[in-house]
Formats: structure tokens, C-alpha cells, sequence
């Protein structure tokens, strides 16, 4: 019964001259690298996903694909969705949500606040805990659930760890 959920902020992005359009930003080389890296940690910590979905904003989705890319998953594995663009957290909740219960581990690739803001709806915490919850450019969280992805809701969820590329020896 227990549930992985990787949840990742997209990489960083540029925003080149004349582009009008915040959805059509690409990466910009930081942020390949940086997806990049993510891709290798998720894959040298055997937390390989068998369901992606990715905001269809092309920033969210070049992050996804640089991860696929380390993991050796074809791009057209990757589901985008384009609710995950300019959502709430209750929105993405849902998302996970209607996630088929045979899927045992699933990477959602998209945008702050909703992602901050799902996080910190998703994971319990003690007292003693001085964790900051929020999600910089390319960041992962690891988040496991003993429940169905259907079951998964307020405090649910447990934080495994919360690593960023900046995290990492250069």
C-alpha cells in the first residue's frame, strides 16, 4: 500500500527578449544542468517513477524531459497536463489523487506557490522539526504515503527528503 510521491519544481528558466508569453519560457542552461542532476540523484537513489506527469508550460516540460533523459524513460511516457500549469494545491491534489493505485511511485513536474504550497498541505510535522517547506528552482521533494493515492490528503504524507541541485558538490 505505500505511495511515492516525487513532486519537483521546474528548473530554471529564461525569459529571452521579445517573449510575451510566460508559458512558452524555456530553461536556461542552469536549469538544464540542474534537471539534469536531479535526474541522476533520483536515479542513484532508486526512486525511478512508473507514472510522470508534467505542466504542458514548456519549462516545466524540458525539466521533465531532462529528468526522463537520466532515467532512461522515453519522452512519450511523459502524461502533460495542462491543469498543473496555473493551479491550486487543491487542484494538484486532486491530480494525485486520480492516480491509478497500481502506480506505486509518481513524478509531478510544475510551478510555485501550488507546489510549496502542497507540500506543506501533504506532510506532517513534529515540534521539533525546523524545516523550511519551500521549493526553489529545480527542487525535489520525496514524499511517501501509507494509503492510496485516492486516500492521500492533509497530513498524509510523510517528507523523505527535500534536496535541490544547489545541494550538490559542483
Amino acid at each position: 500500500m505505500d505511495r511515492t510521491l516525487l513532486l519537483m519544481r521546474h528548473a530554471n528558466a529564461d525569459w529571452p527578449p521579445g517573449l510575451t508569453n510566460d508559458i512558452d519560457r524555456p530553461l536556461s542552461a542552469r536549469g538544464n544542468k540542474d534537471a539534469a542532476k536531479i535526474g541522476c540523484w533520483i536515479k542513484e537513489n532508486n526512486l525511478v517513477p512508473s507514472c510522470i506527469r508534467s505542466s504542458y508550460a514548456t519549462r516545466a516540460f524540458q525539466t521533465t524531459t531532462n529528468v526522463c533523459q537520466q532515467l532512461n524513460i522515453e519522452k512519450e511516457r511523459i502524461v502533460q497536463d495542462e491543469r498543473i500549469y496555473n493551479t491550486t494545491r487543491d487542484q494538484l491534489l486532486s491530480i494525485v489523487q486520480e492516480t491509478d493505485n497500481t502506480i506505486i511511485r509518481l513524478l509531478i513536474v510544475g510551478h510555485n506557490p501550488t507546489f510549496s504550497d502542497t507540500l506543506k498541505l501533504l506532510c506532517q510535522r513534529t515540534p521539533q522539526e525546523n524545516v523550511e517547506y519551500s521549493m526553489p528552482t529545480a527542487c525535489l521533494a520525496v514524499i511517501s504515503f501509507k494509503c492510496f493515492w485516492h486516500e492521500v490528503g492533509k497530513d498524509s504524507g510523510q517528507l523523505n527528503v527535500l534536496v535541490s541541485p544547489g545541494n550538490f558538490p559542483q
